[in-house]
């Protein structure tokens, strides 16, 4: 431990004790004494995880050496803060101290503000009002353009129920006929809205799109920053967008609760979920960023919703509008038992440490949730709607949100099957030739020069060539083992036994943002339809897979196109039936039929009552006029956008004023007015030279273009003084 250690030489082990003297001759690898270093935080970490029942990770320590020791002692002790909370994630019963459930009670939003503040109700957004919703949508289009608002997209998970490593789901290319990915189309509707929203504001409140906050996690950073700046941040300014890392937790055996290893001096680390976005704001400078550019709420949503509405002004003007801390979106579940978090009232007898109310919504996941509470059905209404689930998507309102810093959010074990390494086998040396017990299967050999993620993904990619080839039609058999060699430049190999399991082997424990609400006297859910605002990618087949997700996508659209044609709706959404393409998110999908519309020309359907071009066929990219892409099996349809739109697509002075990094801008970007008449006062556009009033016939100077359809609409705020001169160009 550096200075502080007795011998240079010495390293520490856990499993025996013995002193050093630096006078005597010293072998190549000796046992320290702990107890003559307590100093040393390394060391009261590692006796800490001894005492948890964690000595196994401190027995392989007898092969390393000091450098090795010391590092591998580094990664332990950033775990041990929360190491209490995580193991008892094992063991926690979601009703233990008295704590009870129920299904929440549903009511639509034209009831009392202070009666929709109730606990444990739902507000279902179908049935309230159209008048209502109105109150709502204008209250977050004022938040918007008074800059109060802020969104922040969630990319930092592992995609282990996917089974996926690199890249993240939010990155991956789900396969939109417009190539465009999760992140993408939240990035391009955050632009719509804002476009949208300067349509009721006035001139003064105009400007960029919110800010976007993207957190990432040590798994999936590289990926998503990357992403980001290979797409030129998706229309949006660079200066507007910050990335900030979440937390990373240990995974936990679900047999004995050992943490595991996926190499001999690295733990399996994995992201703390959604919930550890509340430590990751506070312990990186992200909040106070967020409080320096004045803004009141943050919209938190998920990367894996491909219908996911971000900066959603309903969303936001129903928080604003009951003065709510935190609100969050729920949808109906499909499924009895559906993998998805479950929304339910909580009564608790006593506030604790993890909840301030007696009676609160709350969640609770598949696996925690009882029988009965899984397949109750809502009380009073026609359609006997299962408990709704968790849309993963919040509101919260940052002096709130603040009073979060010390609080603690409870640890959730989250079965999983992840592929690692038996602690007990890890030593140096060669590994021998597969035997009849590994199933034949041969030697895996990791080679030198990968980083954590390379390595996992090796364990990853073995799995998946392991499982299937080994006995498919036995079900009792749960688990491979496969002899795994770690090569090191010039140094001793390492050995160990990989196991790979068909079942849930491993528990991930992880923090859930929908347990905020549980803080809050002045917290509600707002339901929505989940074929117009929830369809994630999350499993590699059913109801929340990509080719489900892309089918909700399509018959959305579908349906917005067929209204602004005149067309009745469509009754559901159809299923896509698959083709003989496939990639790695799962179940293929077929193009054949496929509708899209780019966030870009609308947001939930406004803007298409004009003539749509039909005859172009399938699959139907409909595109803003700027946007140049390829689309499988098809053609892009532009969408010619009318001068009388309030906010086109082609906006070049706009997005040039806004967006000043968008590439391939002209040598000049200066506006250049041009076909302008003064009447009244005003400066207006006309189809010919421009002519001032009572300035004869001199048009301006060096007019070359045409002004375009935005400049068009706010030619009225520019106030012409002296008009006794012919204007130039610069003028």
């Amino acid at each position: 431990f550096g200075s502080s250690a007795p011998c240079p030489e010495a390293v520490w082990n856990m499993g025996e004790v013995a002193s050093c003297d630096a006078k005597a001759t010293l072998p190549p690898v000796h046992v320290l004494d702990f107890r003559d270093v307590e100093d040393a935080p390394e060391v009261a970490a590692l006796a800490k995880f001894r005492a948890c029942g964690q000595s196994h990770l401190l027995h392989a320590t007898k092969h390393l050496g000091v450098k090795e020791a010391a590092q591998f002692a580094q990664l332990l002790a950033s775990h041990s803060r929360d190491l209490e909370e995580v193991l008892a994630c094992l063991r926690t019963d979601p009703s233990a101290g008295g704590v009870s459930w129920d299904a929440p009670v549903a009511v639509n939003g034209d009831m009392d503000r202070d009666a929709l503040n109730a606990p444990g109700q739902v507000v279902r957004k179908p049935e309230t009002s159209a008048l209502r919703q109105t109150v709502w949508r204008r209250a977050g289009q004022q938040l918007i353009n008074d800059h109060k608002v802020g969104v922040v997209i969630m990319a930092g998970g592992a995609n282990t129920r996917l089974k996926l490593l690199s890249p993240p789901v939010g990155v991956a290319d789900p396969g939109l006929p417009s190539g465009k990915s999760v992140i993408g189309l939240l990035c391009e509707r955050v632009r719509r809205v804002a476009a949208v929203c300067r349509r009721t504001g006035p001139a003064s409140m105009r400007g960029t799109a919110p800010p976007v906050y993207v957190m990432t996690s040590r798994m999936t950073h590289e990926a998503v920053v990357s992403h980001f700046h290979a797409n030129q941040f998706f229309g949006l300014s660079a200066k507007d967008v910050f990335f900030f890392e979440q937390g990373l937790v240990p995974a936990l055996s679900r047999e004995d609760g050992r943490i595991l290893l996926q190499a001999p001096q690295e733990i399996i680390r994995l992201p703390n979920g959604s919930g550890g976005l509340v430590r990751a704001l506070f312990e990186t400078s992200t909040f106070d960023r967020m409080v320096d550019r004045g803004l009141d709420y943050i919209h938190v949503l998920g990367s894996e919703n491909v219908l996911g509405r971000a900066l959603d002004p309903v969303f936001l003007g129903f928080a604003k509008d009951l003065e709510l801390h935190c609100a969050a979106k729920s949808v109906e579940r499909q499924e009895i038992h559906e993998d998805a978090e479950v929304v339910v009232l909580k009564r608790i007898p006593s506030a604790s440490k993890y909840a301030d109310q007696d009676e609160c919504n709350s969640i609770l996941l598949a696996h925690e949730a009882p029988e009965f509470l899984l397949r109750k059905r809502e009380v009073k209404t026609r359609t006997r709607r299962l408990c709704p689930a968790s849309a993963n998507s919040f509101v919260f309102q940052l002096e709130w949100l603040e009073g979060l810093k010390d609080r603690t959010l409870r640890f959730r074990g989250v079965p999983r099957s992840i592929p690692h390494v038996d602690p007990d086998s890890v030593k140096p040396g060669s590994a021998p030739s597969a035997g009849e017990k590994d199933d034949q299967l041969p030697v895996l050999v990791v080679p030198d020069g990968l980083n954590e993620m390379g390595r996992r993904g090796a364990l990853v990619a073995a799995a998946s060539e392991a499982l299937p080839a080994t006995n498919p039609g036995n079900s009792a058999q749960r688990s491979v083992r496969r002899p795994v060699e770690w090569r090191g430049g010039g140094a001793e190999p390492w050995t160990g036994t990989a196991v790979f399991s068909r079942g849930r082997n491993v528990v991930v424990p992880e923090m859930h943002l929908f347990d905020c609400l549980e803080f809050s006297d002045r917290s509600s859910v707002l339901h929505v339809a989940r074929g117009q605002e929830f369809a994630p990618i999350q499993l590699p087949s059913g109801s929340s897979s990509r080719a489900t997700a892309l089918a909700w996508l399509s018959a959305l659209h579908t349906q917005w196109v067929l209204a602004a044609a005149g067309i009745p709706r469509l009754p559901a959404a159809p299923e896509l039936q698959k083709s003989t393409q496939s990639d790695s998110l799962g179940d293929p999908v077929d193009l054949t039929s496929f509708v899209e519309i780019s966030p870009l020309v609308s947001f939930e359907g406004e803007d298409l009552d004009h003539a749509l071009d039909l005859t172009g066929g399938f699959p139907m990219c409909i595109c803003g006029v700027l946007e140049q892409r390829h689309v499988r099996g098809g053609a892009v349809l532009p969408l010619e956008v009318p001068d009388t739109s309030p906010v086109p697509t082609d906006d070049r002075l706009d997005y040039i004023s806004e967006y000043p990094d968008r590439p391939g801008l002209p040598s000049s970007i200066h506006p250049r007015f041009g076909h302008l008449q003064i009447v009244s006062g005003q400066a207006v556009p006309v189809e010919r030279s421009i002519i001032a009033e009572g300035c004869g016939d001199a048009p301006f100077e060096g007019c070359q273009c045409s002004l375009s359809p935005r400049a068009q609409r706010r030619v009225s705020d520019v106030q012409i003084v002296d008009a006794k001169e012919p204007l130039s160009a610069a003028g």
